[in-house]
């Protein structure tokens, strides 16, 4: 039946999240932390005296996220500096903590998204997401500025993944450039990010309308 072949299809995606979770990440994240202390790794490329703006650190409240997406279940979630796990279809956000204060007029960054061993924009395996506004389009990425902190130095961001994303894991980085300054930074995300699909969105074509079958086949199977 349709339900059974749904089951089926979910428990067989679940069983290869855990063989990569706990085959990968418990060795991983260990040699992490031996080298950072931060929720994620900022990887420079230019030189600290460069007038480019640059990250120091990206830091996420997992215990939030792992709530509004339905995946706090997995443990990955509950590391710090593990894996994060998202729900396509549906924002999640992150603060940027800059080494001085950004300067919309001369400051400006963008998000790069990858997915597969080669990943291509043609191919919609790669992404490029400049900041800009909110989209009411479900099938769009969105790369998204949200309330700001009193500290000039930190700027909270928000992205949204369409609601056919590719199901599985992502790599993302973040680009910095400033005006009339050559060259460009960029700042590698540790983490890997897993997208899954999301019964609670209707553009989702798993969407399940009813919560109690929600419960039954997605949380607690």
């Amino acid at each position: 039946s349709y339900w059974v072949s749904c089951r089926k299809a979910a428990k067989n995606y679940k069983e290869e999240l855990q063989k990569r979770f706990c085959a990968n990440y418990s060795s991983d994240v260990s040699n992490a932390r031996s080298i950072i202390s931060n929720e994620l790794f900022v990887n420079n490329t230019i030189d600290s005296s460069s007038p480019i703006l640059q990250v120091q650190n990206v830091s996420f409240d997992r215990e939030v996220e792992g709530f509004r997406h339905h995946t706090s279940r997995y443990e990955v979630m509950q590391e710090e500096g593990a894996a994060l796990v998202f729900r396509r279809g549906q924002p999640f956000s992150f603060v940027l903590h800059f080494n001085r204060a950004f300067n919309p007029e001369e400051d400006y960054f963008y998000l790069q998204a990858e997915f597969g061993h080669t990943p291509l924009i043609p191919k919609g395996t790669k992404y490029k997401l400049p900041l800009s506004e909110k989209s009411d389009n479900d099938d769009d990425w969105e790369f998204s500025s949200v309330n700001q902190s009193n500290d000039e130095n930190e700027f909270k961001v928000q992205v949204k993944t369409p609601s056919n994303c590719q199901v599985g894991l992502w790599k993302f980085a973040l680009f910095t450039y400033k005006r009339n300054s050559p060259g460009e930074a960029k700042y590698t995300f540790l983490q890997d990010f897993y997208i899954l699909f999301n019964p609670w969105n209707e553009s989702d074509q798993v969407f399940l309308e009813d919560e109690e079958k929600r419960q039954e086949y997605v949380l607690n199977d």
